[in-house]
């Protein structure tokens, strides 16, 4: 098995960029998790219309920055935890079980009630705590655009109703 294979994963986009922004691995824009590291027979215009169908009436989800923290095995993972509210851990909830209802495969553990919102620090930026984020959307990143598994790029944003 090679080093990189096809993932994808859904964000929500703090600092927005366009459909085909790319970006190296370890540059990534400001971004809250909503579910991480998926694989589907779909295209990404198929992917990112289903979602849209899912989402159609999904309605803007409040959360805010708790704390800082360290994460992974050895705690060399920076990252600000954001409050998981019921309505977070539900919109993370309902995409990941249609996505696995329609055949996706996760290769994340933290997932359902594993899942822990946050937003990893970058070397340019971090969320301070206190930090109030309105989740308005989600956002397809291929992790391996071009065979290029130290590359990320935006395949197309899903806008929730205001």
């Amino acid at each position: 098995m090679s080093e990189f294979s096809q993932k994808w994963a859904l964000v929500h986009m703090i600092d927005k960029k366009p459909e085909g922004f790319t970006f190296g691995a370890t540059e990534w824009p400001l971004h809250i998790t909503i579910a991480s590291l998926f694989s589907t027979a779909w295209s990404s215009r198929e992917t990112i219309d289903h979602l849209g169908t899912l989402l159609e009436g999904q309605r803007p989800v409040n959360t805010s920055a708790l704390r800082h923290d360290n994460w992974g095995t050895e705690k060399n993972v920076a990252v600000t935890v954001m409050d998981t509210t019921p309505q977070l851990r539900q919109l993370h909830t309902d995409i990941v079980t249609f996505l696995q209802e329609s055949g996706a495969t996760f290769y994340e553990k933290f997932l359902f009630e594993k899942y822990d919102a946050h937003s990893t620090v970058q070397q340019h930026d971090k969320l301070e705590v206190g930090t109030d984020i309105v989740i308005d959307s989600v956002t397809l990143i291929d992790m391996f655009p071009d065979n290029n598994g130290y590359k990320r790029r935006l395949l197309g944003t899903i806008d929730f109703r205001t």
